[in-house]
């Protein structure tokens, strides 16, 4: 497929999609591929998932390797 029809192709199935967060997430993968990116410097989005986990780890919503290991001993019947 050349690129001209893969451009063609994309843009008609985008057309169709009516999820606004899935289109913000393929808008911000384009934005992410066309942003010259340098050491330190996250996409927008990256940096967004990054502080929500944070969040997350300071209200105690993790869990830890050895908690993770246990489970996967239990699932696996060890």
């Amino acid at each position: 497929m050349s690129t001209d029809e893969l451009k063609t192709l994309l843009h008609e199935s985008i057309d169709t999609i009516d999820d606004v967060e899935f289109l913000e997430t393929l808008r911000e993968i384009i934005e992410s591929r066309n942003t010259a990116w340098s050491e330190g410097q996250l996409p927008r989005w990256q940096q967004e998932r990054l502080d929500e986990s944070l969040k997350q780890i300071e209200k105690g919503e993790f869990r830890t390797h050895e908690e993770v290991f246990k489970s996967i001993d239990e699932w696996l019947g060890k």
